[in-house]
């Protein structure tokens, strides 16, 4: 018999839970048992640990490129200025 397994995250950063159908699949198996989890195999389970959603990630990334730019321009600001 198969298994649909429905992989239910939760982003450590604004505690909101994905859920993913993560399915082992057999041709001609008939019906198949739909199983809520948060861990559907082993090898996932440094997934769970730090997951962040795809909003939190771009906030992320956006906040890091952020404070990319304002180290560029105080190095631009500082170029022929007080270097150490």
């Amino acid at each position: 018999m198969c298994e649909i397994k429905i992989w239910c995250r939760k982003c450590i950063v604004c505690q909101r839970v994905d859920e993913i159908e993560y399915s082992k699949h057999q041709d001609g198996c008939g019906s198949c048992d739909v199983i809520r989890t948060t861990l559907p195999d082993q090898s996932l389970q440094g997934a769970n640990k730090n997951y962040r959603c795809r909003g939190c990630r771009s906030r992320q990334a956006y906040e890091s490129h952020q404070l990319n730019n304002q180290i560029m321009e105080a190095r631009e600001n500082n170029k022929y200025g007080y270097s150490r």
